[in-house]
């Protein structure tokens, strides 16, 4: 079982509260069909300087940024498969607002947790070995929330329905309830923001008392092939925590620092006074500041025609 909240696994299975942070426990009902990911192992081969030929031009990949590569391959790998079994868990347990709110967590967290640990094994092998798997952990989720937040919107909706319930009881009995001292506004804020944990969930969101209608309409209000995409994308970043925790600690590896400067200068190549002359040189520094943009290898394509050497490119890169 893991802990909505935070993320931590928590061994005692009658647990109601997370030993971590303090969060109410939800278990989920669907841990008996969830099917189990892999036991496969990253494994880093040792990095060399590759020497391309871009339009004309050459381009080297350092062993910094081939160590970083193999990383992003690794671990799409990895997310793929992660994705793929959240995917059938979600389809299998998952098909209205209360089975949403009962499973979606821990299902994120359940196939999210071999992802770490193999990179927790993987720092072990490397050396390093000042940061557990709980700072891990929690490095990651609060780097990389994009699927997590989904969840906390329909929450946070869930809440604001609550809410002018409650004011609607307040203008008639000229009062507003305390919830234990906690004002509901003050629990909105805290669950829109994903920053404070509460132990009072239960008693502070009583869904139940939501009517069917309107659980339909929160349901639906949830894009799930956008959610499940952001889930993927929160999975496969596990592998930029990695390297970044490689870095800090004397890792020759690189690091994506300029992904917005690559993307500005991507954005102003199409601008007529853009000079033509310099249209090559642009396309080299994107590359080398943010290889894995697919719209910079089809923009070349569209420009330059189908070519070996853009192919070549991109096949490293598996953009």
């Amino acid at each position: 079982m893991y802990c909505k909240n935070c993320g931590k696994q928590i061994d005692n299975e009658n647990a109601s509260f997370c030993n971590g942070c303090g969060s109410e426990l939800n278990r989920i009902n669907s841990a008996e069909v969830m099917p189990v990911a892999g036991e496969s192992t990253v494994i880093l081969t040792k990095p060399i300087k590759r020497q391309f030929v871009l339009l004309g031009q050459e381009l080297e990949i350092d062993e910094e940024m081939d160590l970083f590569n193999t990383c992003r391959q690794q671990y799409k790998i990895i997310a793929d498969e992660g994705i793929r079994l959240f995917q059938m868990s979600y389809t299998q347990c998952i098909h209205e607002f209360d089975s949403f709110v009962g499973e979606f967590s821990n299902m994120y967290y359940f196939y999210l947790e071999p992802i770490l640990k193999k990179t927790m094994d993987l720092l072990v092998r490397e050396g390093i070995w000042s940061i557990t798997l709980d700072e891990l952990r929690s490095t990651h989720v609060n780097n990389y929330h994009w699927g997590t937040d989904g969840y906390d919107i329909l929450i946070y909706n869930a809440d604001v329905l609550l809410q002018k319930r409650a004011d609607s009881k307040a203008e008639k009995l000229s009062f507003i309830p305390s919830f234990g001292g906690i004002g509901f506004s003050a629990i909105l804020t805290a669950t829109a923001l994903n920053v404070v944990a509460y132990t009072a969930s239960k008693q502070l969101m009583k869904y139940t008392v939501l009517k069917p209608y309107e659980k339909i309409s929160l349901y639906n209000q949830l894009n799930v092939p956008v959610l499940i995409s952001h889930v993927y994308s929160d999975y496969m970043n596990v592998y930029l925590t990695l390297s970044l925790i490689m870095k800090q600690n004397g890792r020759k590896i690189w690091y994506p620092t300029e992904v917005e400067r690559a993307r500005n200068v991507f954005a102003n190549i199409s601008n007529p006074y853009f000079p033509e002359e310099e249209r090559i040189n642009a396309l080299i520094s994107i590359i080398k500041m943010w290889p894995y943009d697919e719209n910079v290898y089809n923009y070349m394509t569209s420009i330059y025609g189908e070519r070996e050497d853009i192919l070549q490119l991109r096949n490293y890169f598996c953009v």
